[in-house]
């Protein structure tokens, strides 16, 4: 549990310069080493033996650990399957440093977790090159949970509801400053290394005892509980308890979220205790509040306030239920909406349409809870008149809309000016745009994105504005000098884009529709997940429509060579699932770019 605790406030305030430990018995051996890596801008940190190895790595948790596999005592791989079993430092990537070069050492390595090997005497390059490539990436991996974890503690802090953590000796080891506050405590110190429990009324500790056994011993367990506490003044704060397993590897703990529901059941007790108390306060409110019985959905009681909103005296209300005050086509809805905040599960239902006496609809936010009224269980709503916030927010949507086709008529432009200058650019960019956004729709994404690469699609070569255009149109094959000028077409169509405030990333898409998933494409050798989503969709297209079609140089390949392409390379160098769909499309759905 404390790993756990010093693991979350280390990243949340690590840096981020690359640290590596070189472990090695010999003194020669780690000057070597220190000296090869000296000119480069590393914290070096070093270690003579496996236990010191272990030690200095929980405390720095480097991005590289070189490890000598020959040592005396505990060898390299036994510090190797200890790393790999510490979770503070298990992720650590690992170089296994050899003078042996027999595969069943590396083997073995591989077998127990380690990264990459180098053999001893060292080649200088090989050995910079890799561990600079290993700890750009392990360092860009730290850089990104450390962005999550701050997130994280952002939120943690932001939240509404009380919430600590328990060690499975029922200690309280971490607590949010919402639950601080709920128990009126000065400083989160005066909560740790107590027991919940003790925070409890007295009749209410078993129960708790109880939720507490059963959920450390059940990781699936999550349990309920309203439990009245002791705040720090001694009086009494009512919760909603959650309670719920964060058992993990080589830890049991627990998570409790409370939400103060003191003033819910002062209410509701008021509500039990004297309808005619809340009769007064209902006639009153400029809310609408309407009881429905729950049995017959008909109304039982309803206030001045959604007398008037409805257009109904209370006496013709009082005749109607839930089928009379809603348009008939969202009658089913509205049905729905009231059942949810029955059982508990909405809290507020937004912008519901009610009909009027004279057939006119406007709309509320409506919101409600269960009580008893004339001795029988009926759900109380409340209504807050929005419609003037509705209609707003449908001139917000329409002037999106607009907006929209703004800038899709900016992007058509952009459109005409490459075919200007090169009508197959043109015929490529439309045609490329279809099958990748039809490959999108394909792969279940989301509207937005399916319009992000549409509209990139149809610009994704705009650099090429910047390309000479009798190298566009050379009908035979390109020189070096001259192929290097079109691999700067992607990030010259950045630098176009990358200003303008379009509601999709079409810049960062144009600019990363050449990189391939084993990183070998270009301009920046992008990999994997490093690459957008539309980004690898729009390189199957572009691959497949550029194999297909004719070029200037050379006479079309076919689609079949195309789709072998792809399909060859798939997940090497283009994206598996967008793979999978382009080939789907054509061999299975009929797609043909001359329907296009």
């Amino acid at each position: 549990m404390k790993e756990i605790i010093h693991e979350f406030k280390w990243i949340c305030h690590m840096d981020l310069t690359s640290r590596i430990l070189i472990v090695d018995d010999l003194p020669q051996e780690r000057w070597m080493l220190g000296a090869l890596l000296k000119s480069y801008d590393y914290e070096l940190s070093y270690a003579t033996n496996g236990h010191e190895a272990l030690e200095l790595a929980k405390k720095i948790n480097p991005d590289l650990i070189l490890l000598d596999v020959m040592m005396p005592g505990m060898d390299g791989f036994e510090v190797c399957r200890r790393i790999r079993k510490t979770p503070l430092i298990a992720e650590v990537p690992i170089m296994m440093v050899t003078a042996l070069n027999e595969a069943e050492v590396r083997r073995k390595g591989v077998e127990i977790g380690a990264d990459d090997f180098i053999s001893k005497p060292f080649d200088r390059a090989e050995l910079q090159a890799r561990v600079r490539n290993i700890t750009r990436l392990n360092r860009h991996r730290r850089h990104r949970l450390h962005e999550e974890r701050v997130i994280q503690e952002k939120l943690f802090n932001a939240l509404p509801d009380g919430l600590m953590v328990l060690a499975e000796n029922g200690t309280i080891q971490i607590v949010n400053p919402a639950l601080r506050r709920m128990l009126l405590y000065r400083d989160s110190t005066e909560l740790m290394g107590r027991t919940l429990s003790e925070l409890l009324a007295p009749d209410y500790r078993e129960t708790f005892e109880g939720s507490f056994h059963r959920c450390l011993s059940d990781p699936s367990c999550m349990e309920n509980n309203q439990l009245d506490f002791l705040r720090r003044d001694g009086s009494r704060m009512t919760a909603e308890l959650t309670v719920t397993s964060l058992a993990g590897e080589g830890m049991r703990a627990l998570q409790v979220i409370l939400r103060d529901i003191t003033d819910r059941i002062k209410t509701e007790s008021r509500l039990r205790e004297s309808e005619e108390q809340y009769r007064v306060l209902f006639m009153g409110s400029t809310q609408g509040i309407l009881a429905t019985d729950m049995e017959t959905k008909r109304f039982t009681f309803a206030n001045p306030a959604v007398c008037r909103m409805l257009g109904y005296s209370e006496e013709e209300l009082l005749r109607l239920g839930l089928a009379d005050i809603h348009p008939r086509n969202f009658l089913d809805c509205a049905v729905i909406e009231f059942e949810l905040q029955v059982r508990g599960e909405r809290e507020i239902s937004s912008g519901i349409p009610y009909l009027r006496k004279d057939g006119t609809v406007f709309y509320a936010d409506t919101s409600g809870s269960k009580t008893l009224f004339k001795g029988r269980e009926c759900h109380v709503s409340f209504l807050t008149e929005v419609t003037q916030r509705k209609l707003a927010e449908e001139t917000l949507e329409l002037t999106l809309n607009n907006l929209k086709k703004a800038f899709a008529g900016a992007i058509q432009v952009m459109v005409s000016a490459v075919e200007a200058r090169d009508s197959y650019t043109a015929g490529h960019q439309r045609r490329t745009a279809d099958l990748a956004s039809t490959i999108a729709g394909e792969m279940g994404l989301s509207q937005e994105k399916i319009d992000a690469i549409r509209m990139a699609g149809s610009i994704h070569d705009i650099g090429k504005l910047f390309v000479p255009s009798e190298i566009l149109c050379k009908p035979a094959k390109l020189f070096d000098i001259e192929f290097t000028l079109i691999k700067e077409h992607p990030r010259q169509g950045f630098e176009i884009l990358k200003d303008v405030d379009f509601p999709w990333p079409l810049a960062d898409i144009i600019y990363q529709h050449h990189e391939r998933i084993d990183g070998s494409g270009y301009p920046r050798n992008l990999k994997g997940d490093d690459i957008l989503v539309e980004a690898r969709i729009l390189s199957v297209a572009d691959t497949v429509e550029a194999m297909a079609s004719h070029r200037p140089y050379r006479p079309g390949l076919g689609l079949d060579l195309a789709l072998e392409e792809i399909e060859k390379n798939r997940g090497i160098f283009y994206d598996c699932v967008a793979v999978d769909a382009c080939l789907r499309l054509f061999r299975e759905k009929g797609y043909n770019f001359s329907l296009t």
